[in-house]
């Protein structure tokens, strides 16, 4: 995919995105009903509603994201997250960096929102000075990482990640 552009990944098919470089641009992948590995990539300076989401209509499938060994640096994100996963069977955030980002939602918020899904785990990530604003009054916004059920959240390093109507770094429900 040339820079700077989005890509919407094939209904029902196993997508890989490996080595890729999106910057300076709008980059997002979409993944709709479909399940994907991303590895190896950088999203820099980009300006985009989400870098990554899966199954943002909110459908059954069991299909399954897997990041890993990414960085995420000086995106604006104006909806929600950088990596918005709400319906699926299960993803994998792993060995990423979340680097100056900045995420303006008018209501539930954070650089990885997972929503209310099973069989997630975001581990062995670097999150610094990342910042949610939130402009609603909303109880869902971290400066980092929200899940709504369980979730391992393990060997992250926070530093100095901020959010509006927050007060830590990861938020569970």
């Amino acid at each position: 995919e040339p820079h700077g552009k989005s890509a919407k990944a094939q209904y029902g098919r196993q997508n890989r995105y490996q080595n890729c470089q999106q910057t300076n641009g709008q980059a997002m992948i979409r993944l709709d009903y479909t399940e994907a590995d991303i590895k190896n990539s950088v999203f820099e300076d980009n300006s985009a509603l989400m870098a990554i989401t899966h199954n943002f209509n909110a459908d059954d499938s069991q299909t399954k994201l897997n990041v890993e060994e990414c960085v995420f640096q000086d995106n604006t994100f104006n909806k929600t997250a950088g990596i918005y996963y709400v319906c699926g069977g299960g993803c994998t955030i792993s060995k990423s960096e979340f680097i100056k980002n900045t995420v303006n939602c008018n209501t539930n918020g954070a650089v990885i929102y997972l929503g209310f899904q099973e069989n997630c785990k975001v581990t062995g990530n670097l999150f610094k000075e990342n910042v949610v604003a939130d402009a609603s009054t909303s109880t869902r916004v971290a400066g980092a990482i929200f899940f709504g059920y369980e979730a391992e959240i393990s060997g992250n390093v926070f530093e100095n990640n901020t959010a509006s109507n927050a007060n830590s770094d990861v938020l569970g429900q």
